[in-house]
């Protein structure tokens, strides 16, 4: 088949589970009249949650005699449209889009421009407005932009298409006493007579739509010192402080130096101030501010918990001031050559500074997050066309799906070649937009190789390599091998079979390590090697090189040197892995004792997983000792969630006992209460219910215990839910989840109660706070009562065009009703006997380790 006809069949047809059949393919939109730089006028009254506002858009003309524009611009209450330079027009709007026609046809090349007057009151998304209020009387003033990924047209009149990219100059008004940031240079500030100011923010670069930013308000700030003199600066809304934002965010200007240095490109825009405030989810990278969730402001316990994480998302936010920002791309098929790479930029990060043992974990738990999604969801190209909104494509394929297909062109051209190619694609293409075949191309031109074969078979198709493998020694023959197979074919995903290198790491009876290559080409591959004993270990990938799957069950022996001798974190891994899938006592026993005696908190956390997967007695007993021994903040997270498989009284006692300690990390608090929740038991609700109240940093214990409560099936503990989901006093993120716990709390109950569970989220599915109505969407489709789906249709009514399609197909994917009862009852069943089964097999292990003990001698 060639190269058009396969990327035809992959590439360019929905993906089950991804898009529905019906969905078209999606492109860049026309520039008949591409926008040359836009103006804004902002004078906000935060107040009010509303702002008056006047936008210049200057278009250039590439047809020859066209005369209509067409911005987007949702609920905007448009008072005037007009030409400043006196041109004739008219001008139609529907409340989505404005179009703008000149009376007479425009010359090729000659510019344009419309002016839009408008009021902008209380808009849904886009530009968000925080006050006080009732319910909230302490909450300060505050205005700020998310516009992530076509989210500016709600309050700005745009083309919003990361296609259209311009200059900008902003002159936003506000309070003299209020911050007010924007994107670009500071050019000056204007105070007024009505105790108003206007700071005028300028950006000479191309810049779209979704990352021009304001941030204004009541904000704390924190200066984080320069860049080769470029100022950095952290702000935050109180009670957060700056000793909160230098903790959090201190390390921006290291990043920034190593970073221009890795890339060989320097820091292009005037300025780099970050900014967190309430209501954001993770991190927006706007071009010269970039916007966090407050979350991620951290004190000092939950710091030693997540300062590691919040590091990550600061260099992956960083990363896009290269990959996105100044590299733009053309539209959202390409999305990979910035969220894969930001991704990527974050591993690059840990290998340079960190070690490349801590690169190699986070690339492990890359692999795991994609190929989870791809197993479980639906396998779709890196690159398709087929989405129904560009948020679609913000998923686990962008993000680490693609950043392990630029880690393995990396290896596959060598580091010299490709950190070049990679510095010269900056150069060429900043201000530019991309596709995937300018990369291509490139990185072509770099190494003299021909990388097609590559994209289509990792970027144009879906899927991923899982390879089932035996090890076989045969001494009468003095020789070894591995029987490698592809397991991951399915013609109806479009899965095929790959083609890659594969290296192979042998350690011999003597100690010494040999290394063999074999080109994995087809459905079934053999590796031989002449050998006359029995492998030590052996290593699959030792430097990680190749994404893929695999199930290889060397033995106890083998693993268990691996775990603990292994000169690479990829043999360790594949040991952990193995000793997970065999579950007996004696896997067991080793893993625990490794846990013990490993110094890298990451590889605990690998261990504490494979613990939570083994679905054994012997597994669930050791992760109850482990918990109460570790101490280590950034592991007790992976421990209190590996609980949570397990419905276990070892188990109930140990996290109760954990959530009894003086001090406990936040995040892993929240995850052991929500584990205590799974295990079903009425003699634990107390502590669940006293934590609710709990008053630690940003509510993360409270929302455990509220999630806990979402699952432990006691009676009370929907009363509880309800208080606290409805009560608008209460803060977002709490209210978020303890709707999401209704809608799993629903599942175990009968009818009757489940119906007035369901009423409660659909009256919520009205709040005016946008994050509480889609919470309650995603809730009362976990719930998944049919009675209640039409009010799926009138929340699609309420929320930004990007977010509808999700809950579309979250609907659709609902099948007829079903008596919850019934469901209820079976799980309840399973779950029991997957308990006795874990007893049984307890005693099935304890049987046969007394038969292997060697018997008494007689006198």
């Amino acid at each position: 088949m060639n190269r058009e006809s396969l990327l035809a069949r992959h590439a360019f047809r929905p993906v089950k589970g991804f898009a529905s059949e019906q969905t078209q393919p999606q492109y860049a939109p026309d520039l008949r009249l591409e926008p040359t730089h836009l103006e804004i006028h902002a004078h906000l009254h935060i107040a009010e949650s509303a702002a008056n506002c006047r936008v210049i858009t200057t278009v250039v003309c590439r047809s020859p005699g066209h005369r209509t524009l067409t911005l987007d611009a949702m609920a905007l209450h448009i008072q005037t449209v007009s030409d400043p330079d006196g041109h004739p027009l008219k001008w139609t709007y529907d409340g989505k889009a404005l179009n703008v026609i000149w009376e007479h046809p425009i010359p090729l090349g000659e510019n344009r421009r419309v002016e839009v007057q408008y009021r902008v009151e209380e808009p849904l998304t886009g530009l968000v407005f925080q006050r006080p209020s009732p319910a909230h009387p302490n909450r300060v003033l505050l205005a700020t932009t998310d516009h992530e990924t076509q989210r500016a047209r709600y309050w700005i009149p745009c083309v919003d298409h990361p296609a259209v990219r311009t200059p900008l100059d902003m002159h936003i008004r506000s309070l003299d006493s209020h911050e007010i940031l924007g994107t670009g240079a500071l050019i000056s500030s204007t105070q007024h007579d009505d105790g108003t100011r206007t700071a005028h923010w300028s950006l000479q670069r191309k810049c779209p739509a979704y990352l021009l930013c304001i941030a204004v308000g009541e904000l704390v700030r924190c200066e984080g010192g320069q860049h080769r003199g470029h100022p950095i600066a952290f702000f935050a809304p109180p009670p957060y402080t700056a000793d909160d934002l230098a903790r959090s965010f201190g390390p921006t200007a290291e990043m920034l130096d190593w970073m221009t240095e890795r890339l060989q490109s320097p820091l292009p825009y005037p300025k780099y101030y970050q900014f967190a405030a309430p209501g954001k989810g993770g991190a927006m990278e706007n071009i010269s501010l970039v916007g966090w969730g407050d979350r991620w402001v951290t004190d000092e316990r939950l710091h030693s918990e997540l300062g590691w994480v919040v590091d990550l998302i600061n260099v992956h936010e960083m990363a896009h001031t290269w990959f996105g920002d100044a590299v733009v791309i053309r539209d959202f098929a390409h999305a990979w050559l910035k969220e894969s790479w930001a991704t990527y930029i974050e591993v690059v990060w840990q290998e340079e500074t960190v070690s490349l043992d801590e690169a190699h974990l986070h690339l492990a738990e890359k692999a795991r997050a994609y190929c989870t999604e791809s197993d479980e969801r639906y396998a779709r190209p890196i690159v398709t066309r087929h989405f129904e909104s560009g948020w679609d494509m913000y998923d686990r394929h962008l993000y680490p799906g693609g950043a392990w297909r630029i880690h393995m062109l990396r290896n596959k051209l060598g580091d010299s070649v490709f950190w070049a190619a990679v510095a010269d694609y900056l150069e060429k293409y900043t201000d530019e937009v991309v596709e995937t075949d300018d990369f291509r191309r490139l990185l072509e031109n770099h190494s003299g190789q021909s990388l097609a074969p590559f994209f289509d078979q990792w970027i144009h198709r879906p899927g991923y390599p899982k390879l089932a493998i035996q090890f076989q020694h045969e001494p009468e023959k003095q020789r070894s091998r591995l029987i490698i197979e592809q397991t991951q074919e399915d013609e109806k995903k479009g899965i095929g079979l790959f083609d890659f290198p594969l290296e192979v790491a042998v350690e011999n009876d003597q100690g010494t390590w040999s290394r063999y290559s074999i080109q994995v080409d087809g459905k079934r591959q053999v590796l031989s090697w002449t050998s006359d004993t029995r492998a030590q270990q052996i290593i699959i990938d030792p430097d990680m090189r190749v994404l893929f799957q695999m199930k290889f069950q060397p033995g106890l022996d083998m693993s268990q040197r691996s775990l603990e001798q292994a000169p690479t974190v990829a043999g360790r891994l594949q040991a952990i892995q193995a000793l997970g899938r065999d579950g007996s006592r004696a896997a067991i026993l080793i893993l625990e004792e490794a846990f013990a005696l490993e110094s890298r908190w990451g590889l605990r956390n690998e261990i504490a997983r494979a613990l939570g997967n083994a679905n054994t007695y012997a597994a669930a007993g050791a992760l109850a000792r482990l918990l109460n021994s570790e101490n280590d903040p950034k592991v007790m997270y992976s421990l209190c969630s590996a609980a949570g498989q397990y419905r276990d009284p070892r188990i109930a006692q140990a996290l109760n006992d954990w959530l009894s300690r003086d001090e406990r990390p936040y995040r892993a608090a929240s995850e052991a209460l929500t584990s205590l929740g799974k295990q079903h038991s009425s003699e634990y609700f107390s502590t669940l219910k006293r934590f609710v109240d709990d008053p630690g940093w940003w509510g993360w214990t409270r929302m455990g215990a509220l999630m806990g409560l979402g699952h432990c099936r006691q009676s009370e503990a929907g009363a509880i839910l309800r208080r606290v989901a409805t009560n608008d006093a209460e803060p977002e993120q709490v209210r978020n989840a303890a709707i999401q716990a209704m809608g799993i709390y629903a599942n175990w109950q009968d009818r009757n109660q489940r119906n007035q569970i369901c009423e409660v989220l659909s009256d919520l599915c009205r709040d005016p706070i946008y994050n509480v109505r889609t919470s309650a969407g995603r809730a009362l489709l976990s719930a998944g009562d049919q009675r209640h789906m039409h009010t799926i249709d009138t929340l699609c009514r309420q929320l930004a065009l990007q977010d509808i399609p999700s809950f579309q197909r979250g609907k659709d994917r609902l099948g007829p009703d079903r008596e919850i009862s019934q469901t209820s009852a079976l799980a309840e069943t399973v779950s029991r006997l997957n308990a006795r089964v874990l007893k049984l097999q307890n005693r099935i292990d304890e049987l046969e380790s007394d038969q292997k003990q060697p018997s008494p001698e007689m006198p």
